[in-house]
């Protein structure tokens, strides 16, 4: 174990004995954790690998790089540990955002890789797919770190609880919030299909690699990693049973055997005839155009409440029973708030009267009726949206809601400054939508207690509105606007007052 310095801080390594004629192998860990992610597998390699290991800056036992984390950056700690061990050539292995760095790595210094591993490998981004949830993650890091805990917990690793996480759990626990943000960040600016085109970059690959994937991965499904390997000239790909997104923990030791037989040189390159050439050739321009396509494509649902109620995915109308099991209720609620909530709190705002069983089982039929509104709809697509666990349910879409977006609208009315004539034109924007009879089918508390502060703020809005545009002299919005917001008025008559003391001449 040891620390190199690297520009502005130090990086945490631990290495095996070094012994000669064995491969050197460079293991690069991925987001949320740290070197232990390998702690698992280490012990597996016996005397078949010389190893290393570090903590990338902000990890682990490394410190905290002054600049954002950029590509330069990620390989300048390779480059300064690999120079610091007297190491010209190394094997790489990485996982999740390591093996980006490991393939990016044998890309720019090829003459420093002999080979690389490529787990839980995340070449395929598109901002459609994973903006709004990555997003998502960039805000809980910063609001309830504990909570992301939890997501990724379910997210990345197999079903079946074990010890082992602990080892992730401490590692997530030392992260910097603004670290999560940035290297999601990086993640979905470099591997979005707008400005990474797997296809072309992964045949460019000029060293042997294996690709490996758990066949329980939610983040990135296997046969993603199947498309991947495809694309590398010189590749073996091999899915890992009984393992989800960190293979190296959840089955060590198929993991560690498929590796020892790799570096090995076991696994020599598939001998590939003239015919099958062109047809890897024909498979090849396939996937560039799917990949065109896939740009094109959406995964947006969209629910209408204050025009006639209706919800879309992609543009198709979902027809279903909305009125029954609060289906439409439920579904507002998630997307109020960021489409995710957790099983707990959907209790306590749906379901506060009933015993614990008796709310968990209502909440269980609530959800299974939204689920087959959802897998009614005609694009088969639509019944993957609605993402289930233990914990919490998930939408995996884009939401579009016509209230957020006017809640949005009119929280910025109240907190940002304009020009007095862009304020009650966005107000008078605003009044034209807002009736509240558009909530007469919706029921719960929630709802009321929703409306009532729709209302609360925009009265405040139409209070501080009013007297600037009867001293800025502006009469027809003035008039305009006291004609149309009865419904919202702070108090009965307000609007008739104002609307008396003009017809009288006194404004």
């Amino acid at each position: 174990m040891g620390f190199i310095p690297v520009t502005d801080y130090v990086l945490h390594y631990k290495a095996s004995e070094f012994v000669p004629n064995r491969p050197t192998l460079l293991l690069i860990h991925g987001m949320m954790t740290d070197s232990t992610i390998w702690s698992r597998l280490l012990p597996r390699f016996g005397q078949s690998v010389n190893w290393i290991v570090y903590d990338r800056g902000g990890h682990g036992q490394s410190g905290n790089p002054s600049d954002t984390r950029s590509l330069q950056g990620f390989l300048s700690e390779m480059l300064s540990l690999m120079d610091a061990l007297g190491l010209k050539k190394v094997h790489l292995a990485g996982c999740g955002l390591g093996s980006a760095l490991a393939f990016e790595m044998a890309r720019q210094y090829p003459n420093r890789v002999l080979s690389v591993a490529l787990i839980s490998s995340v070449f395929f981004l598109p901002e459609q797919d994973f903006g709004q949830s990555f997003q998502l993650l960039k805000q809980l890091a910063q609001l309830d770190p504990e909570l992301l805990l939890e997501k990724a917990e379910a997210d990345l690793f197999e079903e079946s609880p074990g010890d082992y996480r602990s080892d992730f759990r401490r590692a997530f626990r030392r992260l910097a919030p603004a670290c999560i943000q940035a290297e999601l960040d990086w993640l979905l600016s470099t591997y979005s299909p707008a400005r990474f085109n797997f296809a072309d970059a992964l045949s460019e690959l000029k060293q042997p690699a294996l690709v490996l994937h758990g066949i329980h991965d939610r983040l990135i499904p296997q046969r993603m990693s199947a498309l991947f390997a495809a694309c590398i000239p010189e590749c073996r790909w091999f899915p890992i049973s009984h393992a989800a997104h960190y293979p190296s923990l959840d089955a060590p030791n198929q993991t560690a055997e498929l590796m020892i037989k790799f570096l090995a040189g076991i696994f020599q390159p598939i001998a590939i005839d003239r015919p099958y050439q062109r047809a890897i050739l024909t498979f090849r321009q396939q996937i560039h155009y799917e990949l065109d396509q896939k740009e094109h494509q959406k995964r947006l649902l969209t629910m209408h409440v204050l025009q006639p109620f209706a919800v879309r995915w992609n543009g198709h109308e979902i027809i279903g029973k909305w009125n029954q099991r609060c289906a439409k209720e439920l579904l507002l609620y998630l997307m109020l708030h960021h489409g995710i909530a957790r099983r707990e709190t959907l209790i306590r705002t749906f379901l506060p009267d009933m015993t614990p069983a008796q709310a968990h089982n209502h909440l269980r039929v609530r959800i299974s009726h939204l689920n087959k509104i959802f897998d009614s709809c005609a694009d088969p697509s639509a019944s993957g949206i609605l993402l289930v666990d233990d914990e919490r349910l998930i939408l995996r879409a884009k939401p579009e809601n016509d209230l957020l977006d006017f809640r949005q609208k009119l929280t910025r009315l109240l907190s940002e400054k304009h020009s007095v004539h862009q304020q009650a034109t966005d107000f008078s924007g605003l009044l034209a939508i807002y009736d509240p009879a558009c909530f007469s089918s919706f029921h719960g508390e929630w709802i009321d207690v929703m409306i009532h502060e729709i209302e609360r703020d925009m009265g405040l809005v139409l209070q501080q509105l009013i007297p600037v545009l009867q001293k800025s002299g502006k009469r027809d919005l003035l008039l305009s606007i006291l004609q149309r917001a009865h419904l919202i008025e702070p108090y009965d008559g307000y609007c008739d007052e104002w609307l008396a003391q003009m017809q009288s001449g006194i404004l």
